[in-house]
Protein backbone atom coordinates (compact mmCIF):
# COMPACT_ATOMS: atom_id res chain seq x y z
CA UNK A 1 0.00 0.00 0.00
CA UNK A 2 1.28 3.49 -0.17
CA UNK A 3 4.68 4.37 1.11
CA UNK A 4 5.05 6.42 4.12
CA UNK A 5 6.08 9.83 2.36
CA UNK A 6 2.75 9.50 0.39
CA UNK A 7 0.89 8.69 3.93
CA UNK A 8 2.54 11.56 5.39
CA UNK A 9 1.34 14.12 2.90
CA UNK A 10 -2.29 13.16 3.04
CA UNK A 11 -1.62 13.39 6.89
CA UNK A 12 -0.76 16.80 6.06
CA UNK A 13 -3.19 17.56 3.54
CA UNK A 14 -5.50 16.50 6.36
CA UNK A 15 -4.31 18.83 9.14
CA UNK A 16 -4.34 21.72 6.76
CA UNK A 17 -8.13 21.18 6.22
CA UNK A 18 -8.59 21.09 9.63
CA UNK A 19 -6.39 23.28 11.51
CA UNK A 20 -6.85 21.55 14.65
CA UNK A 21 -4.86 22.67 17.80
CA UNK A 22 -4.26 18.76 18.61
CA UNK A 23 -2.60 18.21 14.72
CA UNK A 24 -0.42 21.45 14.86
CA UNK A 25 0.55 21.39 18.16
CA UNK A 26 1.76 17.69 18.16
CA UNK A 27 2.45 17.56 14.54
CA UNK A 28 5.46 15.17 14.84
CA UNK A 29 3.64 12.33 16.79
CA UNK A 30 0.80 12.80 13.68
CA UNK A 31 3.11 12.16 11.38
CA UNK A 32 4.87 9.70 13.17
CA UNK A 33 1.25 8.07 13.75
CA UNK A 34 0.32 8.45 9.67
CA UNK A 35 3.13 6.02 8.95
CA UNK A 36 2.78 3.94 12.24
CA UNK A 37 0.79 0.88 10.59
CA UNK A 38 3.35 0.13 8.87
CA UNK A 39 5.80 -0.62 11.83
CA UNK A 40 5.27 -3.72 11.40
CA UNK A 41 7.99 -4.15 9.14
CA UNK A 42 9.94 -3.40 12.19
CA UNK A 43 8.16 -5.89 14.56
CA UNK A 44 7.33 -8.37 11.74
CA UNK A 45 4.06 -8.43 13.29
CA UNK A 46 1.00 -9.72 10.47
CA UNK A 47 -0.60 -6.89 8.74
CA UNK A 48 -4.35 -7.62 10.02
CA UNK A 49 -2.22 -6.52 13.67
CA UNK A 50 -1.59 -3.05 12.80
CA UNK A 51 -4.34 -2.34 9.64
CA UNK A 52 -7.17 -4.20 11.21
CA UNK A 53 -8.02 -4.66 7.27
CA UNK A 54 -7.98 -8.54 5.43
CA UNK A 55 -7.02 -7.72 1.86
CA UNK A 56 -7.88 -11.29 1.11
CA UNK A 57 -11.34 -11.14 2.89
CA UNK A 58 -13.57 -9.54 0.29
CA UNK A 59 -16.31 -8.83 2.69
CA UNK A 60 -17.31 -5.29 3.70
CA UNK A 61 -14.55 -3.98 6.06
CA UNK A 62 -13.13 -0.84 7.43
CA UNK A 63 -9.76 -0.38 9.64
CA UNK A 64 -11.15 2.26 12.02
CA UNK A 65 -13.46 0.15 13.47
CA UNK A 66 -11.39 -2.66 13.89
CA UNK A 67 -8.58 -0.80 15.80
CA UNK A 68 -10.87 0.78 18.04
CA UNK A 69 -12.71 -2.73 18.24
CA UNK A 70 -9.26 -4.41 19.06
CA UNK A 71 -8.03 -1.38 21.23
CA UNK A 72 -10.62 0.57 22.91
CA UNK A 73 -8.70 2.82 24.87
CA UNK A 74 -7.53 4.69 22.46
CA UNK A 75 -11.35 4.45 21.20
CA UNK A 76 -12.19 8.18 22.80
CA UNK A 77 -9.67 10.86 21.83
CA UNK A 78 -10.47 12.97 25.17
CA UNK A 79 -8.98 10.76 27.05
CA UNK A 80 -5.73 10.75 25.70
CA UNK A 81 -2.77 12.86 26.13
CA UNK A 82 -2.33 15.51 23.40
CA UNK A 83 0.57 13.60 21.68
CA UNK A 84 -1.11 10.29 21.75
CA UNK A 85 -3.81 11.80 20.13
CA UNK A 86 -2.78 13.72 17.56
CA UNK A 87 -0.71 9.80 16.59
CA UNK A 88 -3.95 8.50 16.83
CA UNK A 89 -5.32 10.46 14.65
CA UNK A 90 -2.54 9.82 11.99
CA UNK A 91 -3.01 6.32 12.29
CA UNK A 92 -6.40 6.97 10.82
CA UNK A 93 -5.58 8.34 7.65
CA UNK A 94 -3.17 5.78 7.43
CA UNK A 95 -5.75 2.80 7.30
CA UNK A 96 -7.89 5.38 5.41
CA UNK A 97 -6.10 6.08 2.74
CA UNK A 98 -4.77 2.19 2.18
CA UNK A 99 -8.46 1.03 1.62
CA UNK A 100 -9.22 3.61 -0.72
CA UNK A 101 -6.03 2.50 -2.30
CA UNK A 102 -6.60 -1.06 -1.98
CA UNK A 103 -10.84 -0.56 -3.01
CA UNK A 104 -9.94 1.64 -5.84
CA UNK A 105 -6.23 0.47 -7.40
CA UNK A 106 -4.79 -2.71 -6.25
CA UNK A 107 -8.44 -4.78 -6.32
CA UNK A 108 -9.59 -3.67 -9.55
CA UNK A 109 -6.08 -3.08 -11.53
CA UNK A 110 -3.63 -5.51 -9.82
CA UNK A 111 -5.96 -8.00 -7.70
CA UNK A 112 -6.86 -11.62 -8.23
CA UNK A 113 -10.11 -10.16 -9.67
CA UNK A 114 -8.33 -8.35 -12.21
CA UNK A 115 -7.32 -8.36 -15.48
CA UNK A 116 -4.05 -8.70 -14.38
CA UNK A 117 -5.19 -11.17 -12.09
CA UNK A 118 -2.54 -10.66 -8.59
CA UNK A 119 0.08 -12.95 -9.95
CA UNK A 120 3.65 -11.60 -8.97
CA UNK A 121 3.97 -9.39 -11.87
CA UNK A 122 0.74 -7.81 -10.95
CA UNK A 123 2.18 -6.94 -7.09
CA UNK A 124 5.86 -5.20 -9.18
CA UNK A 125 3.25 -2.97 -11.03
CA UNK A 126 1.35 -2.23 -8.25
CA UNK A 127 4.69 -0.91 -6.31
CA UNK A 128 6.04 0.63 -9.12
CA UNK A 129 2.84 3.11 -9.60
CA UNK A 130 3.01 3.65 -6.03
CA UNK A 131 6.79 4.22 -5.46
CA UNK A 132 6.48 6.60 -8.71
CA UNK A 133 3.70 8.66 -6.26
CA UNK A 134 6.19 8.51 -3.24
CA UNK A 135 8.78 10.12 -5.62
CA UNK A 136 6.71 12.62 -6.69
CA UNK A 137 5.72 13.49 -3.23
CA UNK A 138 9.41 13.57 -1.54
CA UNK A 139 10.39 16.35 -4.90
CA UNK A 140 9.34 18.41 -2.53
CA UNK A 141 12.02 19.63 -0.42
CA UNK A 142 10.57 21.85 1.43
CA UNK A 143 8.03 19.68 2.71
CA UNK A 144 10.11 16.91 3.38
CA UNK A 145 12.57 19.10 5.59
CA UNK A 146 9.37 20.15 7.88
CA UNK A 147 8.80 16.51 8.18
CA UNK A 148 11.92 15.60 9.32
CA UNK A 149 12.01 18.50 11.63
CA UNK A 150 8.33 17.62 13.21
CA UNK A 151 9.56 14.32 13.59
CA UNK A 152 12.81 14.98 15.25
CA UNK A 153 11.21 17.35 18.09
CA UNK A 154 8.39 14.70 18.70
CA UNK A 155 8.21 14.13 22.33
CA UNK A 156 7.27 10.57 21.76
CA UNK A 157 5.28 10.82 25.20
CA UNK A 158 3.11 8.56 23.07
CA UNK A 159 0.98 5.94 25.36
CA UNK A 160 -1.89 4.20 23.42
CA UNK A 161 -1.33 0.67 24.69
CA UNK A 162 -0.55 -1.44 21.64
CA UNK A 163 3.07 0.09 20.77
CA UNK A 164 6.33 0.38 23.15
CA UNK A 165 8.30 3.86 23.24
CA UNK A 166 11.32 2.13 21.85
CA UNK A 167 9.79 0.67 19.14
CA UNK A 168 8.91 4.08 18.47
CA UNK A 169 12.01 5.38 18.70
CA UNK A 170 13.02 2.83 16.30
CA UNK A 171 10.17 3.96 13.60
CA UNK A 172 10.81 7.32 14.29
CA UNK A 173 14.97 6.93 12.70
CA UNK A 174 12.95 4.58 9.98
CA UNK A 175 10.73 7.71 8.83
CA UNK A 176 13.73 10.22 9.20
CA UNK A 177 16.16 7.95 7.02
CA UNK A 178 13.03 7.84 4.79
CA UNK A 179 12.32 11.48 4.23
CA UNK A 180 16.45 12.21 3.85
CA UNK A 181 16.74 10.20 0.92
CA UNK A 182 16.73 11.57 -2.23
CA UNK A 183 13.69 11.47 -4.78
CA UNK A 184 15.33 8.99 -6.69
CA UNK A 185 14.70 5.01 -7.78
CA UNK A 186 17.55 3.17 -5.77
CA UNK A 187 15.09 2.99 -3.01
CA UNK A 188 13.10 0.72 -4.90
CA UNK A 189 15.29 -1.69 -5.07
CA UNK A 190 14.96 -2.43 -1.37
CA UNK A 191 10.95 -1.70 -0.42
CA UNK A 192 9.84 -4.09 -3.38
CA UNK A 193 12.90 -6.55 -3.13
CA UNK A 194 10.19 -9.14 -2.10
CA UNK A 195 7.99 -9.07 -4.48
CA UNK A 196 10.69 -9.05 -7.11
CA UNK A 197 12.29 -11.92 -5.38
CA UNK A 198 8.30 -13.61 -6.13
CA UNK A 199 8.37 -12.41 -9.37
CA UNK A 200 12.18 -14.40 -9.91
CA UNK A 201 14.30 -11.45 -9.97
CA UNK A 202 16.92 -11.94 -7.00
CA UNK A 203 20.47 -11.76 -8.25
CA UNK A 204 22.35 -8.31 -8.28
CA UNK A 205 22.47 -8.68 -12.12
CA UNK A 206 18.83 -9.41 -12.83
CA UNK A 207 17.77 -6.17 -10.49
CA UNK A 208 19.78 -4.10 -12.12
CA UNK A 209 18.25 -5.29 -15.63
CA UNK A 210 14.77 -4.78 -13.95
CA UNK A 211 15.99 -1.19 -13.26
CA UNK A 212 16.36 0.01 -16.64
CA UNK A 213 13.22 -1.26 -17.38
CA UNK A 214 11.30 1.33 -14.70
CA UNK A 215 10.35 3.86 -17.27
CA UNK A 216 8.57 1.11 -19.83
CA UNK A 217 6.72 -0.28 -16.52
CA UNK A 218 5.41 2.95 -15.71
CA UNK A 219 4.53 3.14 -18.88
CA UNK A 220 2.71 -0.66 -18.81
CA UNK A 221 1.33 0.60 -15.45
CA UNK A 222 -0.86 3.46 -17.17
CA UNK A 223 -2.17 1.59 -19.27
CA UNK A 224 -4.13 -0.14 -16.66
CA UNK A 225 -4.20 2.70 -14.04
CA UNK A 226 -4.95 6.38 -15.14
CA UNK A 227 -3.66 9.71 -13.97
CA UNK A 228 -7.84 9.74 -13.29
CA UNK A 229 -7.90 7.12 -11.41
CA UNK A 230 -4.62 8.10 -9.15
CA UNK A 231 -6.30 11.74 -8.53
CA UNK A 232 -9.79 9.45 -7.58
CA UNK A 233 -7.91 7.39 -4.65
CA UNK A 234 -5.76 11.06 -3.64
CA UNK A 235 -9.49 12.65 -3.24
CA UNK A 236 -11.01 9.79 -2.04
CA UNK A 237 -8.09 9.13 0.55
CA UNK A 238 -8.37 12.53 1.16
CA UNK A 239 -11.93 12.94 1.96
CA UNK A 240 -12.11 9.86 4.05
CA UNK A 241 -9.07 10.26 6.28
CA UNK A 242 -10.73 13.89 6.82
CA UNK A 243 -13.70 12.56 8.03
CA UNK A 244 -12.41 10.05 10.16
CA UNK A 245 -9.94 12.79 12.19
CA UNK A 246 -12.67 14.90 12.17
CA UNK A 247 -15.21 12.92 13.58
CA UNK A 248 -11.99 11.41 16.66
CA UNK A 249 -11.02 14.84 17.55
CA UNK A 250 -14.28 16.88 17.65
Amino acid sequence: MPPLGLHMAIARQVQDALKADDLCDEQGGYLLGSTAPDIRVLTRWDRQLTHFFDIFNFDDQHGVEGLFDAHPQVAKASLLNAESRAFMAGYLTHLEADEAWINLVYRPYFGVGSDLEGDNRANVLDRVLQYELERRVREDQGFMESCATALSKAALDIEVGFLERETLERWREVNLDVVARPPDWDRFRHIASRHLRDAGIETMEAIDAFMTTIPDLLTETHTHVTQQKVDEFMDLARERSLASVREYLQ
